[in-house]
């Protein structure tokens, strides 16, 4: 199934994600951990609420490869949870999300040409005409390395 966005979609899709995480090869080790670290996790809701969620420890349900992660007060999931998608947004103050994407495919920028993900996903939003990017800071997830960045709309 291909789904279609044009610039306005793509638009309002990157301005909800004020930050993306772009995790290459981390996402694969979210899951990992012991078992017993998992039976602490509640499931993270397969759909938003306008409630927060409590304080602690969440795995994903749908989400693959499979992740778990805490959050502290005033977090929800702000988008249905998806195999290729979750987002949790901060509530309050500055609005800001924090996004996990399996990301396969990607539009050619300056057409709606679908194309497969390049290797290089990090270079591929920095040298994206309709994106500004932060400087990319390297993070570890599970043990394994992998690169953050900020991720906009120039003004």
């Amino acid at each position: 199934m291909n789904i279609t966005l044009h610039r306005p979609a793509l638009t309002k899709l990157a301005l909800g994600v004020g930050v993306l995480m772009v995790m290459i090869l981390a996402l694969t080790a979210c899951g990992s951990g012991s078992a017993q670290e998992g039976a602490k996790a509640r499931s993270l809701p397969l759909y938003p609420s306008e409630k927060a969620l409590r304080p602690g420890e969440y795995h994903s349900v749908k989400f693959k490869p499979p992740l778990s992660f805490k959050v502290g007060k005033g977090w929800s999931n702000t988008a249905a949870q998806l195999s290729e998608f979750i987002q949790l947004g901060q509530q309050g103050g500055e609005t800001g999300f924090l996004t996990f994407a399996n990301v396969k495919e990607v539009y050619k920028p300056t057409t709606s040409i679908v194309v497969e993900a390049p290797e290089d996903l990090v270079g591929w939003l920095q040298h994206h005409p309709y994106l500004k990017t932060s400087k990319p800071e390297p993070v570890t997830l599970g043990g394994v390395k992998g690169e953050q960045l900020e991720v906009g709309f120039p003004r």
